[in-house]
């Protein structure tokens, strides 16, 4: 029987990550976890949104990123949004520090113009992963968008693939391309391709961050509500004090 390797860890990575023993799922195999994933956002869009969604799209990234310690050791994170009149990249090392990383997602404006995903995955990969993601942690792409690529998609998602990086397709609204996103996102689809309305963005970024924490963190899913109570008890505390 063929022994089954989900992602091609090296050796050193596996002493390095902690051993955990609470999984009870075939696909998150028990064993080796990071307990932290360097994390990129790609946001496609065609402006058409507006910028009531562009504001929730915005909400969905926060979301994500602020249920994770972000630090230069821990789970860091990088942005890619393309516009017509804009191109903002953020890779691994500049936004160590989560205020200032939530606060810079605010400050991005509406893109516009035409979608060319196949671009978009070749930028992250070129841009930000290969220049500044950590060879030792799981590499873990967030695609967002709201229409239908224009360029072809197989060979960057490819290349992706083969450097085993986990990708979530997320379509919001209704001019998505069902199809494309399927090929877009890693195995299974299930886990890692999402559709909805763009009230819906918490719901989606709180399954996306459950699906990375069980696959990645040990303790999954009590890892991830003890972090998040831990920080509910500390604000109440900041709040108060």
């Amino acid at each position: 029987m063929q022994n089954l390797t989900l992602f091609p860890y090296s050796i050193e990575f596996r002493d390095q990550m902690a051993h955990c023993k609470e999984s009870n799922e075939i696909y998150y195999l028990a064993g080796p976890r990071a307990n932290k994933v360097d994390l990129v956002f790609l946001v496609e869009s065609s402006g058409k949104m507006g910028i009531a969604n562009w504001k929730r799209t915005v909400l969905f990234m926060k979301f994500v990123a602020d249920a994770f310690d972000i630090s230069k050791t821990g789970t860091r994170i990088g942005m890619v949004v393309e516009g017509r009149t804009f191109h903002v990249v953020v890779d691994f090392n500049r936004m160590v520090k989560k205020p200032l990383l939530l606060a810079a997602m605010g400050l991005i404006p509406l893109p516009f113009g035409d979608q060319k995903f196949g671009k978009g995955l070749s930028d992250v990969k070129d841009l930000v992963l290969n220049p500044s993601a950590r060879a030792n942690i799981p590499h873990v792409l967030i695609v967002l968008t709201d229409g239908k690529s224009l360029d072809d998609v197989t060979q960057p998602t490819k290349s992706l693939m083969d450097s085993a990086v986990e990708t979530f397709a997320v379509g919001l609204g209704e001019r998505v391309s069902l199809g494309q996103l399927v090929k877009i996102a890693s195995f299974p689809t299930t886990r890692h391709v999402y559709h909805g309305n763009y009230k819906e963005v918490i719901k989606i970024a709180s399954k996306i961050v459950a699906e990375i924490y069980k696959k990645h963190f040990c303790g999954g899913l009590n890892t991830l509500l003890s972090n998040l109570l831990l920080r509910k008890t500390t604000g109440k505390k900041k709040s108060n004090g």
